[in-house]
């Protein structure tokens, strides 16, 4: 990790220290998930266009939070099956906004392993939650390893619940998700050879999320499309632009 990324670590462990709520809210709790997905894709980038295996879990203590996930390729797309693609690490601080009512604001890094490439990326990011109708969100992450550029997202959630239990004892739920990416310049340049800023991608999810013996059941289906016109001529990642594809995790909270 660069220097940026260690500031945002030292800060928030500066805040944690400093919070009077720290000692109050000692809450300790982890999960774990597992996943498998049709294709691996993330801000609009194809990282696989085939089966992937994603484990990850993460903690929270308190307000601070941290995690892991991996993706793990289930075929020989790239050439080498069962490999480490892609592993994540994050770590984040996360209270409500004191002079905005109904917003709770996140600060944090993730850092980012691509062994199959061998590359690297570290970000520090903030994001506001507002918990109203459709739960907005806005994030900003900037790239402090090699891109030196932003990315930006804006997204919202709405979860549809029926009016009836099912047989297992639970209502059926269903959750609906959209999200807009936007890159900067020196971010495009790096991961789409694109010189410019641009909107980057835009991602539309539904999942039904199951209850069964302590453990969540997720089928989800996404579509994810490139919205710039630069980036949707890029052929960094051989010219697709719009992908659709099936996945189903399986979590427990501890």
């Amino acid at each position: 990790m660069k220097t940026g990324a260690w500031m945002v670590l030292l800060g928030i462990s500066w805040v944690a220290w400093g919070s009077d709520s720290w000692v109050t809210d000692q809450q300790f709790t982890c999960d774990a998930e597992i996943a498998i997905k049709s294709k691996h894709i993330w801000r609009g980038q194809r990282i696989n266009e085939d089966f992937v295996f994603q484990p990850g879990a993460s903690c929270t203590y308190g307000k601070l939070s941290g995690g892991v996930k991996a993706s793990i390729g289930l075929t020989d797309a790239h050439g080498r099956k069962y490999e480490v693609e892609r592993a994540d690490f994050f770590a984040a601080w996360t209270e409500p906004l004191e002079f905005l009512p109904k917003t709770t604001y996140s600060l944090g890094f993730n850092h980012y392993s691509f062994p199959r490439d061998d590359r690297a990326a570290t970000e520090i990011f903030g994001r506001l939650d507002f918990d109203m109708n459709l739960s907005p969100s806005l994030a900003c992450y900037f790239e402090s390893h090699s891109a030196d550029g932003f990315y930006l997202s804006a997204s919202i959630a709405r979860t549809v619940q029926s009016e009836v239990d099912m047989p297992w004892g639970h209502p059926l739920l269903l959750d609906l998700g959209a999200k807009l990416g936007w890159g900067s310049g020196n971010y495009n340049s790096k991961y789409w050879g694109v010189t410019e800023a641009q909107v980057n991608d835009l991602v539309l999810s539904a999942a039904m999320p199951l209850d069964w013996k302590g453990y969540v059941i997720r089928p989800e289906l996404s579509y994810v499309g490139a919205v710039g016109k630069k980036i949707k001529n890029s052929t960094v990642y051989g010219g697709d632009n719009t992908y659709v594809y099936v996945g189903v995790g399986v979590s427990k909270s501890f």
